[in-house]
Parts: C-alpha cells; sequence; structure tokens
C-alpha cells in the first residue's frame, strides 16, 4: 500500500490495470504482430540488457534424384545471429500534476489510466524509434518502397498511398511473401486519406465492443507521432511500416521498483512524487542492434541506422516500410 497525495492505493493493483487497461496493445496483440518471447525474457534475466537469438536459415536447392546409384549431396544447415536490448524508462509526477485524477471517485483506476496511457504511447513511440533505426541501415533498403518525390505538394497518386500504391509496394517488395502481411501502421494524415476513399473498414475485437479499423482485411494502428518529415522542396515525406504476424518479439524485464511514492516534506510545504518504471523489449526480427551500449539505449541510440543490420533474407523478415507524400 501506498499514500499518495492523501489517497492510498495498492500499487499492484495499479499495476495489472495498467498492463490489461490499454485498448491499443490489446488490438496490436489480436493483429498478432506482437509475440511475447520467452528467449529474450530468459536471456535478460541472465544477461542483463542484451540479448542473442540464433535462428536457422531456410532449407533451400531442389531435392535430388534417386535413382538408386547415385549418392545424396550434403547440405549445411547455416545459421544467423540476430542481437538486440533492453530499453529502460521511467518518469515521475507530483500529485499538483495528478490532481485531477486524485480529485476522481476512483482516483487508484484514475492513476492506472493516466500511467496505462502514457506507457502505451511511450511503448510506441520505443517500437517506432527502433524500426527508423533499422531501416536506415544501408542493408534495410531491399525493404523499403520508396515512391515519394521531393516536391510533395506536387505529388500525384503514384506519390501517395492508395489501393494501388499499397498493393504494388507489398507485392513488388515482398514477392509471395506480401500475402502474410496483416497488419499496417501509418500517420493520421494518411488514415484521413484513406478513409475518404473508403478503403477502411471496422471490426470489432474479441471482446465484441471494442472497433478497430482495418484496410483489405489487415490490422491499421494511426498515430500523429509517426514519422513525417518535410520534403526536400515542399510537402511532406511519411514512412509507414507493414507487419507480418510475429514480426515484432517483446518481453517484459525485472524493475525493481516498478511504481514507488516518495516524500519530500520540504518541497513546497510537503509534495509527494509517483515514480514509474518500465523495462521493455521490442525486437523487429531479421534484424540486429550492433551498437556497444552497457545499460539502457537512448532514443537517438535507438533510430541511428549503423547501429542496426538486416541479417535476414527479405522474404523472412516480417516488416517492410513505404516511403510516400501523403
Amino acid at each position: 500500500m501506498k499514500v499518495f497525495g492523501g489517497v492510498v492505493f495498492d500499487d499492484e493493483i495499479v499495476l495489472d490495470y495498467i498492463s490489461e487497461k490499454s485498448t491499443y496493445k490489446a488490438a496490436l496483440l489480436e493483429s498478432g504482430i506482437l509475440r511475447m518471447d520467452p528467449i529474450i525474457e530468459d536471456q535478460m534475466s541472465v544477461q542483463g540488457n542484451k540479448f542473442t537469438a540464433p535462428s536457422f536459415s531456410p532449407l533451400t536447392g531442389r531435392s535430388q534424384n534417386l535413382d538408386g546409384g547415385t549418392d545424396i549431396t550434403t547440405s549445411a544447415i547455416t545459421s544467423k545471429q540476430q542481437s538486440g536490448i533492453m530499453v529502460r524508462r521511467g518518469n515521475a509526477w507530483t500529485s499538483k500534476d495528478l490532481e485531477a485524477e486524485l480529485a476522481q471517485e476512483d482516483p487508484q483506476t484514475a492513476i492506472g489510466d493516466y500511467l496505462a496511457d502514457y506507457w502505451t504511447e511511450e511503448d510506441e513511440a520505443t517500437l517506432f524509434l527502433e524500426l527508423k533505426g533499422a531501416f536506415l541501415a544501408a542493408s534495410a533498403s531491399v525493404l523499403l518502397d520508396d515512391i515519394s518525390i521531393a516536391d510533395g505538394d506536387n505529388a500525384t497518386d503514384a506519390n501517395l498511398m492508395n489501393a494501388s500504391t499499397i498493393i504494388g509496394g507489398l507485392f513488388g517488395t515482398m514477392g509471395d511473401a506480401a500475402d502474410k502481411i496483416v497488419a499496417m501502421a501509418i500517420h493520421t494524415d494518411i488514415y484521413a486519406n484513406l478513409v475518404k476513399q473508403n478503403l477502411i473498414t471496422f471490426v470489432p475485437l474479441a471482446d465484441q465492443t471494442t472497433m478497430v479499423p482495418k484496410f483489405l482485411d489487415k490490422f491499421v494502428f494511426y498515430s500523429d507521432n509517426f514519422e513525417k518529415v518535410a520534403g526536400g522542396t515542399s510537402g511532406y515525406v511519411y514512412t509507414s511500416f507493414f507487419f507480418t504476424r510475429g514480426a515484432i518479439g517483446t518481453a517484459k524485464g525485472k524493475v525493481k521498483n516498478p511504481l514507488e511514492v516518495e516524500r519530500n516534506a520540504l518541497v513546497n510545504g510537503g509534495e509527494d512524487t509517483l515514480v514509474s518504471r518500465t523495462a521493455m523489449a521490442f525486437h523487429p526480427y531479421g534484424f540486429s542492434f550492433n551498437a556497444d551500449i552497457a545499460t539502457s539505449p537512448t532514443d537517438a541510440e535507438l533510430s541511428t541506422g549503423t547501429n542496426w543490420t538486416l541479417v535476414y533474407d527479405k522474404k523472412n523478415v516480417g516488416v517492410m516500410a513505404m516511403k510516400t507524400n501523403g
């Protein structure tokens, strides 16, 4: 039990509520693109912030003819290593920052709502910083369909996201693996344009009450925070991502004190501070994070292309990207 702003609350109940509350996370999980990875979790419980996951390359080559007189030639099964890192983040708020939540009839739930919304946005930001860095790697160019132009204000349909360019981009980049795409993440501007084109439908999640958008049966996640940068001469360039099922491995790290309250009697006549900490791994399978970082990476380190390398064949990677002018 903890006392914050004069309110007694059970931190375990609040933490459980945070993990269950987020509709966004529920949609991510139901889309199947996130996969809780016990191998990542087990490694980080022993090795700290870093993990290395070996993977076997797919078997290739034509089968051999058995004519009764020719020996079968053997081929080696090769493996590749991919590395990732745990991201540790924290933040703190005073009781004055949360006055509105503390005034609610159920302040414990209100604080849980506040923290759940906050960490959902932070997790989203972390994941897409990693994807930004991974797709800035020179080796990742085979997974990027860039149809944008520098003069974005004069873009035509060929430079914008629509049914034709999305389908063309998916199959042009992924080949027959494009059928495995189950979700897409786009900027709100692009989402609004797809809605205007009547390309978005809405379906219920498993709870049959929460409705989520889909495009051609693919889950759609949209946010103002997804990448939108100024064009070379005018307009904007947007980066969108497309995912197969199980494209992102995730695991929770151990945090000694995920939620605590500190009381400082000397500040502002007495002030309570609520501190929240998390440790999460989000890893796009097929990429390796190579930076030599002993603890937790900064946002800049996550989004730096030279810190990432593509180690899988593109058809075995669960993420591709498109750059468009809208």
